[in-house]
């Protein structure tokens, strides 16, 4: 079965033409398509699609990483895709890898921080923020590399409902509804320009944790149920008190009355609202 790769791209024009051709012959037999993802970069990009097996689509309106990822996905002629940076940072050697793994799992993953990865170029600053953020998002994953960007898919075979498209991670919010398996691939520097990392991203990053952690593990319905439990707390010691010190009723008989009413406010708001389905 042949493959699509997608490669998302914004004023990456000069790396394109260093990568496009490699991926043409090391691929030469087993492409479908490169389906370049512009996102109206202005520089001459769209003359890749003169080349034969690539397209170019350029979106007008919209910007964004993780857009345009799912974008190229859902555009993908097979179901057998392969999502990787425009800038030559993710080595061409590293597919045949991906293609392997995925004749038995449906979703590969290429990864820095296993046997037989790494990274090229980096400071040891860099490296530590890296992998610190892969540790961060492992409990979601189980990935030792969970901000990879380059990854293989059976589009549908994996679950692709629910997405928050939103920063530049969508690779994690995949990861974190699928299960996926490693391969080793080592990360090299940009052909040309600079990165596109920004502060901003890296709040879109953590912002992007938090929220699927709390989807994850239910963060929700345990807050639910916590809220619910002080106010089963709040009622018993009013029952108790107001049965006890205002009625004057023996205390086991105002305890017992205490406890029945905060069972069953906790049982009926419970039902009604924490795991109300």
């Amino acid at each position: 079965m042949k493959t699509t790769i997608v490669l998302p791209a914004y004023k990456e024009k000069e790396n394109l033409e260093l990568l496009v051709p490699k991926i043409l012959d090391y691929l030469d037999g087993h492409l479908e398509e490169i389906l370049i993802i512009d996102d109206h970069s202005g520089d001459g990009t769209e003359k890749f699609q003169t080349l034969d097996r690539v397209r170019v689509f350029t979106r007008k309106n919209v910007r964004g990483l993780g857009s345009a990822i799912f974008t190229g996905i859902h555009l993908a002629k097979t179901p057998k895709v392969i999502v990787m940076d425009s800038d030559g940072q993710h080595p061409v050697d590293c597919i045949p890898k991906l293609l392997e793994a995925l004749d038995t799992n449906n979703l590969v993953v290429g990864s820095r921080y296993v046997r037989g990865g790494g990274t090229r170029g980096w400071s040891r600053f860099r490296e530590f923020g890296s992998r610190a953020c892969s540790l961060l998002a492992k409990p979601l994953t189980g990935l030792n590399d969970s901000t990879s960007g380059i990854f293989a898919m059976n589009k549908y075979k994996v679950d692709l409902s629910y997405l928050k498209i939103e920063g530049f991670k969508l690779g994690l919010e995949i990861f974190s509804r699928n299960k996926a398996v490693e391969v080793p691939y080592v990360f090299g520097p940009r052909y040309h320009g600079t990165s596109k990392m920004t502060t901003k991203q890296v709040f879109y990053f953590f912002k992007q944790l938090v929220r699927l952690y709390w989807y994850k593990f239910d963060l929700t319905r345990m807050t639910k149920f916590c809220i619910v439990g002080t106010g089963g707390l709040g009622i018993n010691s009013a029952v108790l008190f107001l049965m006890t010190d205002v009625g004057g009723l023996f205390y086991l008989l105002s305890n017992l009355i205490a406890v029945g009413s905060a069972m069953i406010f906790n049982f009926t708001f419970n039902k009604k609202w924490t795991f109300k389905k």
